[in-house]
């Protein structure tokens, strides 16, 4: 039964990877670009006690009895990118984040995603958030938590995420999709609409300590789209 509802997810995703590779063009990235364009116009600042242009300077969420915090908003501000992040255990500031160009998106109660797993019997917690890279697809910051100690884990590649959590049911939460926006070409599997379109693109990951590529998962999406093919 539990094989059958696997097999059920994942055909499912791959339903999504389909629909997803149609959006992987050069015409997003012109749409991006000129979002780009349009936030390095210079616009008048106004700036209240807790907000820049309506957007609040910092922004938290609780985790059980974490709490975490997003502060030192940048600009373009209306794209709700922070710069630090800091965590927060029994009102005590047990770990902070911060580098040049980092730009966490975040909105209240909303900053990250959670999940938690044993690793050698302990229960582990862990925090994934959303680095904006634009115009590239998004990375990915992973941060770990055991008992009270907090550690930075790493920045994934850039991906496009459409597999986002434990898909295969294996225990593990997976980050994938293409790590890069693919043009179109002249063969046939080179156009937007083929199923092997920016294939050679598709990385999934398993998070935990580090960041290991599901080639398992990868190879199974990959054989289901040739066998598509084929029978059509």
């Amino acid at each position: 039964m539990m094989n059958l509802i696997k097999k059920i997810l994942i055909l499912f995703l791959l339903t999504l990877f389909i629909v997803s590779c149609n959006s992987l063009t050069k015409e997003n990235n012109a749409e991006v670009n000129d979002t780009n364009t349009t936030d390095a116009l210079q616009t008048k600042e106004i700036i209240f006690d807790n907000y820049i242009n309506g957007i609040p300077k910092t922004v938290a969420q609780n985790i059980y009895g974490t709490r975490i915090v997003l502060s030192e908003l940048n600009d373009p501000y209306d794209l709700h990118l922070y710069g630090k992040i800091d965590f927060f255990i029994d009102n005590q500031n047990v770990f902070e984040y911060n580098e040049k160009y980092l730009d966490v998106e975040g909105y209240q109660d909303n900053i990250c995603a959670f999940f938690e797993q044993r690793e050698q019997g302990e229960l582990t917690s862990f925090y994934i958030f959303r680095f904006n890279n634009r115009p590239l697809p998004d990375k990915f910051l992973v941060f770990k938590q055991i008992n009270n100690k907090i550690k930075f884990i790493g920045m994934t590649e850039q991906s496009s995420s459409e597999i986002f959590g434990d898909v295969d049911l294996d225990g593990k939460f997976e980050i994938g999709g293409f790590n890069d926006y693919c043009e179109p070409g002249n063969d046939e599997s080179d156009k937007s609409g083929h199923s092997f379109f920016c294939l050679d693109n598709l990385r999934i990951y398993e998070i935990g300590n580090s960041f290991d590529r599901d080639t398992i998962l990868e190879n199974f999406i990959i054989e289901n789209k040739k066998r598509a093919v084929t029978q059509h």
